[in-house]
């Protein structure tokens, strides 16, 4: 059929029953300016409109809930407060919780989601849709409100419906991003929370965080993902708060006290237990425990530290070690400059400097330095070992102490029991024993024993000193010697110049100048001076021996004495200490021997002129008078005396050898007379100081002089240095060949007168 068209101003299908319908076998086509439809018109497929459609008051779109556009002119804003967009049927509600519970279990919640099991829940709404709370079975028990969290006030935006009955919510592209809801009665027991979340999600795939793009929408980050254990972001960076040691900026999810913060620019963190325990600075260094400041000092990378103890584990296996590096290099020596290693085979600590061994620590404790092994059982707690010089070293400031101490205990005395104290404010060291002083070595050198006090100044490099006996005790092998040496030199004979000896082979001690021994103390007690040992002397006499039968040189003893003071050898008894005694004058110059402390040999200066050399005297108990006399024992036989009542008397009789053997040139003496007729016997009294007499026969010394000039000892009227006389003296022994002489001489004449007068009688 052709094409018919037809105008018509209006079609109206008025009071028709049923369903009045237009149908056409193909599209129908409506061409006006506006197709108005005044009740409601029903599409039963798809509408398309090419132009515009106005809406008077509301489009109504069922279930299905979609609006699809090719195209949308305008912008979000014009949707803000247009509540058309949601659907206020009850039967459109995005969920519909229904109420329960009470006081002392709070608010149940029954619906998607909840099973009505726990009490006052976290609710989680969804912008832009619509949720029904059922209170109906509570009712005006426990009245339902929504409360406003950061003001704490009711919250009634797109709220409607009752508190006792059935109340919506109709949540709000605005809405805070958090909501409260509670009983208007019980406010504090039946309370919770209520969770606003974004509707739309932009870039959404698997396991990506969510991020909002908008107030109203969320976005899917693609470069920021969480698989349920791990957070990664592929594409940039994760930026955090500060925080705090007690809050730090990533936190254990618990444990909110723990984790790691930025303490300051350019500075990391991490915290446990609301402390901070290992600081990481802009100075490539670490700081280990709480509140500790890393060291400004070159080289301080890490610092461990903490209020209480503090340190570091190196963990390896029983059979390897734990290293601790210094390397200056990546190969050979360079790698292991500086080592501290834990060796767990052999249980030791060892230490390197330069790539060697310098210190070990054994799994006994024992310390070596420079050696690995070795010492004694004993003394093997430490040993310094190596081919050079060796030592210890402790280095304390001016003023202070270094001490080395020997303790059999950890505290009080126990703990100083032994020490060795340096004192810097002296310069001094001393040895402790039983907490007790016992030696000192000063500033200069001097060692005291026993005192802090030194000696002399000529005698003070050794002072020994105690309130008790004191003495130094020298201890070698019974065939060895025990010696002090007296030193002007640091080798060859010098070394030994003064020497003090023991020789325990045959227990004597020697005495040594110039590497030479000058006196010897044998095991008997003899003391010898200038011979060896080996000479046999009286037992009775060896007490003292001088000279030696294997040396020419001349020995002898001095005693030195002052100018005008005696010297003396005393012979003692207990009781009586100069019962005898050998006395020399030096004023006088005078020797005197003395027996039960009486004066018996006196030799004199024989210088002065009538001063004999020697006198010998015997005090007389019945007077002062002096009997004189000698007694002449040679050879076990009696061989004459001489005995005068005075040093002037002329009573004498002479005993002498006179045995044929020892004689020659034998003759007779006829002479004698002469000089005897002429020597004057005088009477005469003494007034010599002590020798007082009178009426004393003899001759005076002058006058015989003259006659037998060679009896005479002196000169007449002689004088000493000092002024005093020098008095002559006689030799009696002189006179006994003329006595003799001179009487034979009488007795010839006599018996020759005799006989004459015998002739003469007999006649």
């Amino acid at each position: 059929m052709a094409d018919k068209s037809f105008g018509v101003k209006e079609l109206n299908l008025l009071n028709a029953s049923g369903t009045p319908t237009v149908t056409s076998p193909n599209n129908l086509n409506l061409n006006a300016n506006t197709v108005a439809i005044s009740t409601s018109a029903t599409v039963g497929n798809n509408l398309t409109v090419s132009g515009q459609i106005n809406v008077g008051s509301n489009i109504k779109i069922g279930n299905a809930g979609v609006v699809t556009a090719t195209s949308f002119v305008g912008s979000g804003a014009n949707l803000t407060g247009i509540s058309a967009g949601i659907s206020t049927d009850p039967s459109n509600v995005q969920a519909t919780w229904k109420l329960g519970g009470g006081s002392g279990s709070g608010f149940t919640f029954t619906g998607p989601g909840q099973d009505g099991s726990e009490g006052n829940p976290d609710i989680y709404l969804v912008r832009g849709q619509r949720y029904l709370f059922d209170n109906t079975t509570l009712a005006g028990s426990h009245p339902f409100e929504f409360r406003n969290e950061a003001n704490n006030a009711d919250y009634t935006d797109g709220v409607s419906g009752a508190q006792n009955g059935l109340q919506y919510i109709n949540v709000q592209h605005d809405a805070p991003a958090a909501l409260k809801y509670r009983c208007t009665i019980h406010t504090s027991s039946m309370l919770g929370n209520i969770y606003i979340v974004g509707q739309h999600l932009a870039n959404g795939v698997n396991n990506r965080v969510l991020t909002a793009t908008s107030a109203y929408g969320m976005n899917g980050e693609s470069n920021l993902l969480f698989d349920g254990n791990d957070l990664t972001n592929s594409g940039g960076d994760i930026a955090a708060a500060n925080g705090s040691q007690g809050s730090p900026s990533f936190r254990n999810y618990t444990d909110t006290d723990t984790g790691m913060f930025f303490p300051s620019a350019n500075n990391l963190a991490f915290a446990t237990g609301g402390f901070s325990r290992v600081v990481i600075d802009d100075n490539d260094g670490m700081i280990i425990g709480n509140g500790q400041v890393r060291s400004t000092k070159i080289g301080n990378r890490l610092t461990v530290g903490g209020p209480t103890h503090a340190g570091i584990t190196i963990k390896s296996g029983t059979s390897s070690a734990g290293s601790l590096y210094f390397s200056d290099g990546t190969s050979g020596d360079d790698e292991q400059r500086g080592l501290v290693q834990y060796d767990h085979s052999g249980n030791f600590l060892r230490f390197y400097t330069n790539a060697v061994e310098r210190l070990r620590i054994d799994s006994s404790g024992r310390v070596s330095i420079g050696a690995t092994s070795g010492g004694n059982a004993d003394t093997d707690d430490l040993i310094v070992s190596g081919s050079g010089k060796k030592g210890i070293t402790l280095c304390s400031t001016d003023g202070s102490e270094s001490r080395l101490t020997f303790a059999d205990g950890l505290s009080g005395v126990s703990a100083v029991a032994g020490s060795i104290l340096y004192t810097h404010s002296n310069d001094s060291m001393d040895f402790q024993t039983n907490t007790t002083r016992r030696l000192r070595i000063d500033s200069v050198g001097r060692v005291m024993i026993g005192t802090i006090d030194a000696g002399g100044s000529n005698a003070d490099d050794l002072t020994v000193a105690t309130s008790g006996n004191t003495g130094i005790t020298i201890r070698s092998g019974t065939s060895n010697t025990g010696n002090i040496f007296f030193s002007d030199a640091t080798s060859g004979a010098a070394q030994y110049a003064g020497a003090i000896e023991f020789y325990h082979s045959d227990n004597s001690l020697r005495f040594n100048v110039g590497n030479t021994n000058y006196l010897r103390i044998i095991s008997t007690g003899s003391v010898r001076i200038g011979e060896d040992g080996t000479f046999t002397a009286d037992g009775s006499a060896d007490e003292l021996v001088i000279g030696s039968a294997n040396s020419g040189v001349n020995r002898g003893m001095t005693i030195l004495n002052h100018t005008g003071q005696d010297g003396r050898i005393c012979f003692a008894q207990a009781g009586d200490p100069d019962a005898g005694m050998i006395k020399y004058s030096h004023g006088s110059n005078v020797l005197q021997f003395y027996v039960e402390s009486e004066e018996m040999v006196r030799l004199n200066n024989t210088s002065v002129q009538g001063t004999p050399a020697m006198q010998l005297r015997k005090p007389n108990a019945a007077s002062n008078v002096q009997s004189h006399m000698i007694h002449l024992i040679v050879g076990g036989h009696d061989r004459g005396a001489l005995i005068a009542g005075s040093s002037f008397g002329s009573s004498a009789i002479v005993g002498s050898i006179s045995d044929y053997r020892v004689k020659t040139n034998i003759r007779n003496y006829t002479s004698g007379w002469d000089n005897i007729k002429a020597l004057p016997v005088k009477i005469f009294d003494i007034n010599k100081e002590g020798e007082e007499a009178t009426d004393i026969k003899g001759w005076i010394a002058h006058e015989v002089q003259s006659v037998i000039p060679e009896a005479v000892i002196g000169t007449k009227d002689a004088k000493k240095a000092d002024g005093s006389d020098d008095l002559q003296s006689l030799g009696y022994n002189v006179f006994m060949p003329d006595v003799v002489g001179a009487l034979q001489t009488a007795m010839a004449k006599i018996e020759t007168l005799e006989a004459k007068v015998a002739a003469l009688e007999g006649s």
